[in-house]
């Protein structure tokens, strides 16, 4: 069931477009993320759905109710910035509470949600302690209780994980998706981090100089980019050159030494494929290529090497195998299930 929907949203700075006629529907319960570089519009956005800032054109509704008309105060949304925006006076139940003081909930259910929201966020016991004497996911768990105590219609979530380490903010990336889920509340994210986008979101809205590039589940947006754009911004990829011929009946993409058969009818002649790293494989014969640098990475090693078709990258996982060394000549190669065509309309995007 449609809960938020966006018709032509618009935001124009001057001669500016900041948000250009995003149409959005977002699903009850559903958790989806703006996922974009930075100045794309998706804290513009973000910023209009909560009402602070106007849009130019446009509307926005809440089960089928504009808030038009309706302010950020009455809306009753939770809302966590990435500053976490945590009053240092206070002591985290403090804090937590503020916004039910603002609504004229009665002290004693004030105590008992506070209580419930912070054990949900996994601060039991340290609801007397203040902001400063708090680790940042700590402050983050705070800003996150904070936002869930008042039972918000939808949360909305501003780079909220981005001032923490790796590790903390992969925990946090777990804890969030299961509060999300236990809670039910529709949640929105604004994001400019892929992994986290994909690890968090039921569905990603990829988003470029104020435009939607593509919705889908993260799987799809990064499997099948509907741009080059979203391609280039969704991981690493490498863009080879390839030539495709017909052959008693049967199409090939031909790459310097490898033939990949296609299916379906194709166009014959010059094109463009985008390989993924993680899909070029080592093999006994293919496109030669020599290892010009290898990278550790933990769970995978990078391969930098160079090839007939330009430079080539790829992923490999750190399984135990052993792999080529800096110098080593290898043959690479990949099937059509690895591959997609550019999209030379988009290319300079």
């Amino acid at each position: 069931m449609t809960f938020l929907q966006i018709k032509g949203l618009r935001k124009l700075y001057g001669p500016h477009v900041g948000v250009h006629n995003i149409d959005l529907t977002v699903e009850k319960g559903e958790f989806v993320s703006l996922l974009g570089p930075s100045g794309c519009g998706k804290t513009t956005a973000l910023q209009m759905i909560a009402g602070f800032i106007e849009p130019t054109d446009g509307d926005i509704a809440v089960d089928g109710v504009s808030l038009a008309r309706v302010p950020p105060a009455k809306r009753n949304f939770g809302i966590v910035f990435q500053s976490y925006a945590l009053f240092p006076h206070m002591t985290a139940a403090q804090n937590v509470a503020f916004g039910l003081e603002m609504r004229k909930v009665g002290a004693v259910e004030i105590a008992s949600r506070v209580k419930e929201t912070l054990s949900l966020v996994g601060l039991d016991g340290l609801g007397d302690r203040y902001p400063r004497r708090m680790s940042g996911g700590q402050q983050q768990r705070v800003a996150l209780a904070r936002a869930l105590v008042v039972r918000p219609r939808l949360l909305l979530l501003d780079e909220p994980l981005s001032n923490l380490d790796a590790k903390i903010r992969e925990e946090m990336q777990e804890e969030l998706r299961s509060i999300q889920r236990n809670v039910g509340t529709t949640t929105v994210l604004v994001t400019h981090d892929q992994g986290e986008a994909f690890a968090l979101s039921d569905r990603v809205i990829v988003m470029n100089k104020g435009r939607v590039e593509q919705v889908g589940h993260p799987e799809t947006a990064y499997g099948n980019p509907s741009s080059q754009f979203v391609q280039n911004f969704l991981g690493r990829t490498n863009v080879v050159s390839a030539k495709i011929i017909e052959r008693d009946g049967s199409y090939y993409a031909v790459f310097d030494a490898l033939e990949v058969r296609l299916s379906g009818p194709q166009t014959t002649g010059p094109t463009r494929f985008n390989v993924r790293p993680e899909r070029v494989r080592l093999s006994s014969d293919g496109i030669a290529a020599e290892v010009r640098r290898r990278v550790f990475q933990g769970h995978q090693w990078f391969l930098q090497l160079s090839s007939p078709l330009g430079q080539m990258e790829m992923l490999a996982a750190n399984d135990g195998t052993v792999l080529p060394s800096v110098g080593d000549r290898v043959h690479l190669s990949w099937s059509e299930t690895d591959i997609q065509k550019v999209d030379e309309g988009s290319a300079g995007t």
